[in-house]
């Protein structure tokens, strides 16, 4: 059977996020306990032989440490996962000095150790920018940069860039599953060009990590979120136009929050023009077996209808269709972006890639014949994470694992002379 992270990656995008975006997780219970110093309550959440090995005292003097010496919780990702099913989780600071590292199993903390930042200006979770806007949602606040010109005029553009599914921070990183630094890349590419944005880590994931709902994430929530953006950039008077970028899923996303505040323009990069039940079709159909194949479209099908599928699932599709994947895929179903982009009546860039393994040149040629207003480019050789790629299945996903490696030289020009040409 071929590798499923290979194929579906936008699928396993998905299952990390709910793994880790869910309110009663351990991890956000810590971050939260740490934010509002509540030692006794992070002491709670400790293993036994932990309790035995650090008590009480040595807890909250931890903490009055590190709040003294680093500040709060500003990121968070996925460091390494052992074979014993335990899980590293990285957390970094305010003021970049080190990490803590907790060592998770069985909904437990069963470690924690420090550990020094390295001067690396290509490690991802290093390159977090600080947090300078924010907007309130319905669950807390959500984090993000803003990221101006050196030289600033007095009117600039900004564009709000909008992540793709599961839980991608600002920098378009998810710990080791994805490390690209493309928004980050992105983002200073433009202020080089005089051009600002704005990049935010959506709910659940980095510093907005707390900002859950207790029923769980869905599509809506980040509509919401990305609405309130919109109109936060175009109430600042710094600001000529504002241009939504929403890349993969995040350009579904950008597209239906821009029907609900318009901005002056709107760009998807390696969006999908079909709604989720069809893609998760497609993505599932080449690495299940027939038999696992049936029930995925069984659940997909009563998905449609609105209705959780409750029959017991196989262990190939345990961890895509659990009851919180459920939740978050049917609240997705009903907008599909190459119906709902005809309704928008600001300019459109429809960027496409022709080595984009998840989202085909199809969907942006779909996207484009949608809306008179839409203009298409298709980047040759650029793949889903924006940068220079083979068709060769295996040196592309190589990719996505290099933060070093730059932008397809392409897309920083096209996204630039759209934006010039927006009044």
């Amino acid at each position: 059977m071929k590798n499923t992270f290979l194929t579906i990656l936008l699928l396993i995008s998905i299952t990390t996020y709910a793994q880790t975006g869910a309110s009663d997780l351990i991890l956000n219970k810590f971050e939260d306990f740490y934010q509002k110093n509540q030692p006794d309550s992070i002491y709670s959440l400790l293993s036994k032989e932990m309790k035995g090995a650090v008590k009480m005292e040595g807890t909250s003097k931890l903490i009055t440490q590190l709040k003294s010496q680093v500040g709060n919780i500003t990121n968070g990702s996925y460091f390494d996962t052992t074979s014993d099913q335990a899980f590293e989780y990285r957390l970094s600071f305010q003021r970049p000095l080190i990490y803590i590292h907790l060592l998770i199993k069985d909904n437990q903390i069963i470690g924690i150790k420090q550990v020094a930042v390295e001067l690396d200006k290509n490690d991802p979770v290093k390159l977090a920018s600080p947090d300078n806007i924010s907007i309130e949602s319905s669950e807390g606040k959500i984090y993000g940069t803003l990221t101006l010109p050196k030289k600033e005029a007095t009117k600039i553009p900004v564009v709000l860039f909008i992540s793709g599914s599961g839980p991608t921070d600002r920098n378009m990183n998810q710990g080791k599953v994805l490390q690209t630094n493309s928004f980050l890349m992105l983002a200073n590419d433009l202020a080089a060009s005089g051009i600002a944005s704005v990049r935010y880590d959506k709910r659940g994931v980095g510093a907005s990590s707390s900002a859950v709902s207790a029923s769980g994430i869905k599509i809506d929530d980040f509509i919401e979120d990305a609405a309130k953006f919109i109109a936060l950039l175009k109430s600042d008077p710094r600001f000529s136009k504002v241009i939504v970028l929403g890349h993969s899923e995040g350009a579904q996303v950008g597209l239906m929050a821009s029907l609900k505040v318009t901005p002056n323009a709107y760009m998807s990069v390696v969006g999908p023009a079909s709604n989720i039940g069809i893609i998760l079709s497609k993505q599932l159909k080449g690495v299940l077996t027939k038999e696992d194949y049936s029930i995925a479209e069984q659940t997909l099908n009563s998905l449609s209808r609105g209705v959780i599928f409750e029959k017991q699932m196989p262990s190939s599709l345990v961890a895509i269709f659990n009851s919180s994947t459920q939740a978050y895929i049917m609240s997705s179903m009903k907008y599909t972006s190459s119906k709902e982009i005809g309704k928008l009546r600001t300019p459109i860039l429809v960027i496409g890639g022709s080595t984009d393994m998840q989202v085909s040149v199809d969907d942006a040629q779909k996207l484009s014949r949608a809306n008179s207003k839409a203009k298409l480019v298709v980047i040759s050789g650029m793949n889903h994470i924006l940068k220079s790629a083979s068709e060769n299945r295996e040196l592309n996903l190589k990719t996505y694992s290099d933060p070093k490696l730059e932008l397809h030289k392409q897309l920083v020009p096209t996204i630039k002379e759209f934006i010039e040409g927006v009044n």
